[in-house]
């Protein structure tokens, strides 16, 4: 015969496997949370694409895909996922302003908990199955993604080499390196500076006593811009 403390621990036993078992069967999920426009920002959020992800950081995958709703208030869109499954997931809602089905520069974009960059796409939410789960409020902003546009030629005689460049966003330049085919890499001392949105500079008359290499061209840009440090290189092929 069992005594009173072996009747009370399977008591308790079958009461965790029901606790177990109820959560286990409390069935798909809710997800819902609104869109809204960043203070100070222009535009439209409403019928933004809202992204589900899932995965690891280095190769999340998109799991579901909604639009947010169409209100009276374009500076806010509700949105929600049913049916879904518990877990972990990462929300990236993006407005296509221009069009070309791609995350571009000036389209809107947020992500939960943060703001959009290509390498990250925001906190984790929890989804609990069973019930209804409220990720709250994304803050959509405009998308601002620096890219700088370079060419480059040698004259006629093909003893010296010139460089233009232009920034679509102002930025602040601390250097400019070229790195040229057999030569090696230079300096540019006189391109540091306020570079201004849309305008082109000119890196000229790079010469080493001897005929200029063609072929491609390394120019590394390093600086400020909207606050934070910049480093690019762009390839110029010079003909």
């Amino acid at each position: 015969m069992r005594s009173s403390g072996q009747l009370g621990a399977i008591a308790a036993k079958a009461a965790l496997a029901w606790l177990i078992l109820a959560a286990g069967c409390g069935g798909t999920a809710t997800l819902k949370g609104f869109l809204v426009l960043k203070p100070g920002e222009s535009g439209d959020v409403r019928g933004s694409r809202v992204l589900l992800y899932v995965g690891p950081d280095s190769t999340p995958e998109v799991f579901r895909e909604t639009r947010s709703e169409q209100t009276s208030v374009p500076s806010r869109s509700p949105f929600v996922f049913r049916d879904l499954d518990e877990g972990v997931y990462r929300i990236l809602a993006w407005k296509d302003v221009d069009g070309d089905d791609s995350i571009t520069d000036g389209d809107l974009t947020g992500v939960s908990g943060g703001q959009y960059d290509s390498a990250y796409l925001g906190e984790e939410v929890a989804v609990l199955g069973g019930q209804e789960n409220d990720a709250g409020a994304v803050e959509m902003r405009s998308y601002r993604r620096l890219r700088v546009q370079s060419s480059g030629r040698r004259n006629d005689s093909l003893t010296s080499t010139g460089f233009s460049y232009a920034f679509n966003r102002t930025v602040t330049l601390r250097s400019l390196t070229i790195g040229f085919p057999r030569f090696g890499e230079y300096t540019d001392p006189s391109a540091p500076g306020t570079k201004e949105a849309g305008v082109q500079y000119q890196s000229v008359g790079w010469s080493f006593g001897s005929s200029m290499p063609g072929g491609q061209h390394v120019l590394g840009f390093e600086g400020i811009w909207d606050g934070r440090p910049f480093s690019i290189d762009v390839t110029v092929e010079v003909e």
